[in-house]
């Protein structure tokens, strides 16, 4: 599964008046985040991503769980102090040997592979969640994980929409029916 962000605390979405979703009282009690690790999506949240290819979900994550579980793991791979070997931890809109003073964008790939304890966060858990109920019908899995951010005042921060499918390798080459980003 994939959800588009330009960095870990920023992402590009519709807002609720542009794709529709209005929910009632009785609606808030049986949907959003219903249990620590469930977010249960609306039908009509469910009709909108499938005719739309996106849909907003309001508070996903607490306040707390994005200060406190989050960002304190970001924040220790953005000092470096969780080791990223190579080019997993650099800056794609530059030579690989600019130094990291001059970076724009910080680019991780693999959080949770260079930093194990990250797995199953509650970011992965939720979205893990979200994503069953869209396609219920397949097996999904993560794949692939990444830390985007643009560093302050930086004017050349620029991590332009794009999609990344054209990079993925076919279904046919994984041995899979269907891939999903």
């Amino acid at each position: 599964f994939h959800t588009p962000a330009n960095t870990p605390h920023e992402s590009k979405t519709m807002t609720a008046t542009q794709n529709s979703t209005t929910l009632t009282a009785s609606d808030e009690e049986k949907y959003g985040r219903t249990s620590p690790t469930t977010y249960k999506l609306t039908p009509t949240q469910i009709q909108t991503f499938h005719s739309t290819g996106l849909v907003t979900l309001p508070s996903v994550l607490s306040p707390a769980e994005v200060t406190e579980q989050i960002i304190p793991t970001f924040d220790r791979f953005l000092h470096r102090s969780i080791p990223v070997p190579g080019k997993d931890f650099c800056d794609m809109s530059k030579p690989f040997s600019t130094p990291f003073e001059e970076w724009s964008i910080v680019n991780c790939m693999l959080p949770t592979l260079y930093h194990p304890p990250f797995q199953n966060n509650i970011f992965e858990v939720l979205t893990r969640d979200i994503v069953r109920q869209l396609h219920p019908e397949l097996d999904m899995m993560k794949d692939y994980d990444q830390l985007l951010n643009k560093r302050p005042g930086k004017r050349d921060a620029e991590f332009a929409w794009h999609q990344d499918m054209g990079y993925w390798p076919s279904p046919k080459v994984l041995g899979v029916e269907e891939t999903a980003t």
